[in-house]
């Protein structure tokens, strides 16, 4: 990797995100999604808002940009089964509407891939793939072997959306469970091999690299709420803060 990528944690309404990528010098950012619902003072026209800029930065640097969708988005969509924590009943139809043209305008996305970096809200889990619907149903579709893993969780998602519910449990703890979905406990039993993948969802005082121990790295990094981002720099992972320039 020849080039600097940042990766924010998740947002929940907050406008961090928009000081780290004026003052971060970076060729890529990554926002791992959960754009909506706080457990801070951060009204629900204000999480619109804040989403609505991120989508402007999207649309004024699409090459340098990758937005994912995470299960706190995922919840306002017309396919999802349920409402999990967090929901705001009042503010759903304004809230499906910006998600839905965003995702219309492709400038969401379920993962991304670099090299064998891998982005995803919360984690791709090898049983997971293993079971997408249309194995059974409908066979590969043209093309499905020459994508690389992260186009085809997106494949899914354009094409099987309802595929990302929970399944197997009611908060994520299951194998089996979607990269929207999947918490550290059960991802780490699933991992798929070959690959870092970066994820959030679940919170962390930091940066929090819990590979060491697998083989298989993984880096969870749900702590932009304490400033915190990773950074990847020609290969090298480190993580940083939002006091760094701050103080500058």
């Amino acid at each position: 990797m020849n080039i600097k990528l940042i990766a924010l944690g998740d947002t929940h309404g907050r406008s961090t995100w928009e000081t780290i990528l004026r003052h971060e010098p970076h060729d890529l950012a990554v926002l791992v999604g959960d754009y909506f619902d706080t457990k801070e003072d951060i009204s629900g026209a204000k999480q619109l808002y804040n989403f609505q800029k991120i989508i402007e930065h999207k649309k004024a640097n699409k090459d340098r940009t990758v937005l994912l969708f995470g299960n706190h988005d995922y919840q306002y969509m017309r396919y999802t089964k349920d409402q999990y924590s967090g929901f705001q009943s009042g503010a759903w139809p304004e809230i499906n509407r910006v998600l839905q043209e965003a995702i219309d305008e492709e400038l969401v996305q379920m993962a991304f891939q670099y090299e064998n970096y891998l982005f995803s809200h919360a984690g791709i889990g090898q049983t997971w793939m293993e079971r997408i619907p249309w194995h059974a149903r409908f066979g590969k579709p043209d093309g499905w072997d020459g994508m690389n893993l992260a186009n085809q969780v997106n494949f899914v998602f354009k094409f099987f959306p309802r595929y990302f519910n929970l399944l197997y449990s009611d908060d994520g703890t299951s194998m089996g469970e979607s990269p929207i979905w999947i918490r550290p406990e059960s991802f780490r039993k699933d991992q798929i091999k070959g690959y870092i993948q970066i994820m959030g969802h679940t919170m962390q005082n930091g940066i929090d690299d819990k590979g060491k121990s697998t083989g298989c790295k993984y880096f969870l990094i749900d702590s932009i709420w304490r400033g915190n981002f990773l950074v990847i720099d020609n290969g090298k992972v480190s993580a940083s803060n939002i006091k760094n320039f701050i103080r500058r």
